[in-house]
């Protein structure tokens, strides 16, 4: 058996203690933005309307970086093979896969990232800021939404968000080349 640390053991504990009908209706809804159902047709939207203004290496950032992350992920996963937290019943069903770090973190911080230096780029600075907030917001709550549905351990959605941080850092630096 895993030695669970006891940070990990101490959130998953008390979002169970949190549970209610609206935080599970909340959180059961917010987990899907950092799904691949949902971020694959955001992705082609985004790049769609990036090809229409010849944001061409703003499409090169998101494509490159939302497809290295996917890989990057679910390689860790297979090098760990950390299974999902069993401390108390998940709120929905527990996925197959393994557990760290997690994939919906990473996707979404990956995702959001590539918006927020989009629009740094792009934006005046009061809409470029006002989405990176939402942008950090969203990222955050699809990460909390990971522990309090019980999928994931808090350590599992910090390596998710880090690892997209360094994938689209590492995409940058390589587009900008």
């Amino acid at each position: 058996m895993e030695t669970i640390h006891l940070t990990d053991f101490l959130m998953l504990d008390w979002m169970h203690t949190q549970r209610n009908s609206v935080l599970d209706l909340f959180f059961r809804s917010i987990t899907w933005a950092g799904s691949l159902y949902l971020l694959i047709p955001a992705v082609g939207l985004l790049l769609a309307l990036l090809y229409s203004f010849g944001k061409l290496k703003e499409m090169q950032l998101l494509a490159g970086s939302m497809t290295a992350a996917v890989i990057a992920v679910h390689a860790v996963k297979l090098f760990f093979r950390r299974p999902r937290p069993d401390i108390h019943p998940g709120v929905i069903s527990i996925p197959v896969d393994w557990s760290f770090p997690s994939a919906h973190s990473a996707q979404i911080a990956t995702f959001c990232l590539c918006i927020g230096l989009i629009a740094m780029r792009n934006f005046p600075a009061p809409w470029a800021w006002l989405t990176i907030l939402a942008a950090i917001a969203l990222t955050l709550g699809v990460g909390v939404s990971r522990v309090y549905l019980q999928v994931h351990y808090p350590t599992d959605v910090a390596a998710g968000i880090f690892l997209g941080i360094i994938v689209v850092t590492a995409a940058d630096l390589l587009i900008k080349l």
